[in-house]
């Protein structure tokens, strides 16, 4: 899937991406980005996968499950600056988080 992303953009615009992007990975069970918090960067996933977390009476709820080639950003997503969902990695993932 990620590479049918980067076939679509240009090769100054994946420059661009690997230039401004920062590489961050994630073990499984950890957070990336708590309910509630406000996040200015686009994430790329790379390799692996995010679920989006809501709170329930049994804690939290999976949503919806991102994976290599989707991209995440609050501000991309929303209107609003704070998150109504906790992201989460449900495997070994990797990003590439773009500032906004």
């Amino acid at each position: 899937m990620t590479e049918i992303v980067l076939r679509e953009l240009a090769p100054s615009d994946i420059d661009w991406m690997a230039t401004a992007g920062q590489r961050r990975r994630l073990v499984a069970g950890e957070t990336l980005l708590e309910q509630g918090t406000t996040d200015y960067d686009m994430h790329l996933i790379l390799e692996g996968s995010l679920a989006l977390l809501l709170p329930s009476q049994d804690g939290l709820r999976e949503m919806s499950v991102l994976s290599s080639g989707d991209i995440m950003g609050s501000f991309f997503l929303f209107n609003s600056y704070s998150l109504p969902f906790t992201v989460q990695a449900k495997e070994p993932t990797l990003l590439l988080a773009i500032p906004q």
